[in-house]
This record gives C-alpha cells, structure tokens and sequence, in this order.
C-alpha cells in the first residue's frame, strides 16, 4: 500500500533507463527530453503536443522521470505512457490491474517484474484519488468509521462527519477520455486491452468491441453489491473450512462467522482477517492457522495485520485513500439493492440482511442504495480470453461465467493462474503475446 518508490521499483527503473533511452529521435520529429515530458517515437507532423511538464508527478514513483515514458494527467486521471524504442505506438496494449484501490505505481512495479515493457508498447490509466486526493479530514472519517472491529459505522454517523467517495468512482467516459487523450499527440491505438480484477471491467467499458481482451481474474461486469459480498463471503467460509481440517476451535469460529445472526464482538477481527488474506492462498492459510489459537501472541499479530489490510489501514488505525477509492469503485459500478441485472450472479441472494461475513463486506463498503442506473457493459461480439484461477474466492466462478455465457465471443480458460490476479501461467503465457495471444484461446 506504500505510496512511496519501493527498491525494486527503482531498479525496475534504472533497468528500463538502459533500454529506452534510444526512444528520444535526435532527427527533430520528437519533443527534446525533459522530466516526465519526453514522448516516446516519432511524433506526426500535425500532432498537438502538450507542453512540457515541470516534473514527474509523485503518484508516477521512479519510472515517470524516464524519457521513455509519459506520465500526464487527462480527464482528472492519472496516464502513463511507456514505448519501446523507436514505436510509432500503433499497436499499444492498454493494461489496467484492478483494485478498485490500487496505485499507479503498484501497477508499474508489477508490469516491471513481469518485464512487459521489453516487449510491448503499454498505456496505464489510474485511479482518480491519485490525482484528487481525499482531505485529512475525510480520512480522519473513514478512520473513524473502521475504528471498532464490532461497530463499523456508516458514513454521517457519531464517528463523524460524512466522507462521500463517489467523487472518486470510475466514471467510463473520463476513463475513454483518458485514453484518447494520452495517445492523441502520437496518434497511438489501443489493438488489445488487459484487464485484472476490477480492471477487467474497466478495460471493457472503455474500448470497443473489436479490441480483443485478456480479462483475469474478473470482477463481475454487472449485479448488485449485496450479490457480489454473498458470493465472496460464501467461497470465503468455503475455502477456510477446507483449510481448518476438522479444527474445532477453527471451524467454531466459522461457524459463527458464517451463521444467521450478527457476529460476536471477537469475531470481527477474524472476519476481517480472512477477507483481507482472500486473495492470497498462502496468507489465507496462514490467516486460517491463527483462528484455531488466536490466544497467542502470533495468532493474534496475524489476525490484526490481515484484518488492517482488509480496511485498508496503517500505524495506531489511520486509513489510506485507496479505501475511498475501493468504496467508490465498487459501489459506484455495482447496485446497491434491487433486483439482479442480466448479467449480475443469479446463484446467491441479492441481499445479505445484517449478520455474517457477508453482511461485514457491505459494511465496510457502505454503499447504501447504489447508483440509480446501475452501468452496464455490452458483451455481444467481444473477444478474447477470461483466465480464472482455482479456489478463487474474490471472483468465485458465479461473479465471472456472465462474461462468457450470451451472445460474448470470449473464451474461458479455467485453472490457467495459480491465484486470484496472479499473472503466471497460462495468464503469464497470454500476457506475454498479447495481441497475437487472444485469436487462439
């Protein structure tokens, strides 16, 4: 969650240095370098060039003081432009791994490691509150309002005052903006779109059906955020049963977590704890070790440490922006209540009540009704590929079979990563040669 370069980002950087520094053309056709502002290959004659920049932006980390590489700001979202020497940037893969919550710089540090960059020209679009973030005091809120693992308040309650994320919500028309804009002074296109998680839908609704997709990992593209916690709650309390094997202090505390009524006060720790492990099979084990012996003084650190993480909280219980921007996202795209769309999960029940795990994931959401005209992406005639992985407990295959099922043209690739959003294997593979990759499903 760090906001600041990591290590590994800066020599992620150093590295990419040495390879792209031929990008800048001394033939007069491309802008002089400058911090932040260099565009990368030949810029058309008739292009609008944006002037140059006082500096890399700090939501850009290391890698936007490259001359390769174009950090900007369009459409109120941060855009980062990176390009392999000497492109005419015609064949750029917009590439968006998820949150809603996560940084531009955690999306560079993660492409860096993969080394997409040898190999692809790559567009990133980020997140609002990066470039608009929240006030002291509406984080002073939401810190309030996560404070009491038994008493997570909605927003405007005694904790204090309201902090309203819908400013920071995904918006599908600043997000194409965006990306018209970002590409328009080299005249780039967009040939195949990579969406992760939540990215999957973002991805999707800013390009059009002709570009194909690699979709991982992703987040249901329509429904309700009651349906959506159902779903998650339910593989959750699935995956940790299976782990406890026949524990009964472990499987005790599942129980509860799991049953019909509101939970107990010591077990909102736990719950926490296990929806902040989910997506990692490895902590999730580990999370589900320390339910049995949660006497201990490890037990204990493990539950608070995953449990913080589930709310996106630091120190002595200060929140980070990315909290807002998980709310925003989320209950920004997926209704509130109502009856399922088309498209929504038909498995689970539209809507939790105010007891279990699920009802836990819809408080610290605290979407209340939702948008009133629930956004919609049309599938017909969209390509590509879906790669899920097994046990995923944040997409279970009930939030990701309607992007394959009517009149969608993309193909499912089950079990092809080993976890949710990682990219390796099969994922890995298609990754790796993308465009090409996705006309072979």
């Amino acid at each position: 969650m760090a906001r600041h370069p990591s290590n590994r980002l800066a020599v992620a950087a150093a590295a990419l240095l040495l390879a792209l520094t031929t990008a800048c053309s001394s033939s007069g056709d491309a802008r002089p370098p400058g911090p932040g502002a260099a565009t990368p290959g030949p810029v058309a004659g008739d292009a609008t060039v944006p002037p140059p920049q006082a500096g890399p932006p700090a939501w850009g980390g290391e890698l936007c003081s490259q001359p390769a590489v174009t950090c900007a700001e369009h459409a109120g979202l941060p855009t980062v432009l990176v390009a392999r020497p000497g492109s005419r940037l015609d064949d750029v893969v917009l590439v968006d791994l998820g949150g809603p919550g996560t940084s531009v710089e955690q999306t560079l540090e993660r492409l860096a490691d993969l080394d997409l960059f040898a190999g692809h020209d790559v567009l990133v679009v980020g997140e609002a509150w990066e470039v608009t973030p929240p006030t002291d005091a509406c984080l002073s809120a939401e810190a309030a309002r996560v404070a009491s693992w038994a008493a997570i308040t909605a927003p405007g309650s005694s904790t204090g005052a309201s902090c309203d994320p819908s400013r920071w919500r995904f918006v599908p028309a600043d997000y194409r903006a965006a990306v018209a804009d970002a590409l328009a002074p080299s005249h780039g296109r967009v040939t195949s779109g990579v969406g992760v998680s939540f990215g999957a839908v973002r991805v999707a609704a800013a390009l059009t059906a002709d570009v194909p997709l690699l979709l991982l990992s992703p987040a249901p593209v329509a429904g309700s955020s009651g349906a959506v916690d159902a779903a998650r709650a339910d593989a959750v309390l699935q995956r940790a049963r299976a782990l406890c094997a026949g524990r009964p202090a472990c499987t005790g505390v599942l129980d509860r977590l799991g049953a019909g009524r509101s939970l107990e006060a010591r077990d909102y720790e736990a719950a926490l704890a296990l929806v902040g492990s989910a997506p990692d099979p490895d902590l999730l084990r580990e999370t589900v070790a320390a339910l049995g012996a949660r006497t201990g003084t490890g037990s204990a650190d493990t539950l608070t440490r995953q449990a913080y993480a589930a709310t996106f909280r630091y120190g002595d219980g200060a929140v980070l922006p990315n909290l807002l921007s998980y709310r925003a996202g989320t209950c920004g795209w997926y209704s509130g209540t109502g009856a399922p769309s088309p498209t929504s999960p038909t498995s689970e029940a539209d809507a939790t009540g105010d007891t279990g795990l699920a009802a836990l994931l819809d408080a610290v959401l605290s979407c209340g009704a939702g948008p009133t005209t629930p956004p919609a992406i049309d599938l017909v005639g969209r390509r590509g590929c879906v790669v899920t992985a097994r046990d995923d407990v944040v997409t279970p295959p009930a939030l990701t079979r309607p992007w394959t099922s009517g009149g969608s043209a993309l193909v499912l690739r089950a079990g092809g990563m080993s976890a949710h959003g990682a990219l390796d294997g099969t994922a890995a593979s298609l990754l790796s040669r993308v465009p090409a990759s996705l006309s072979a499903c």
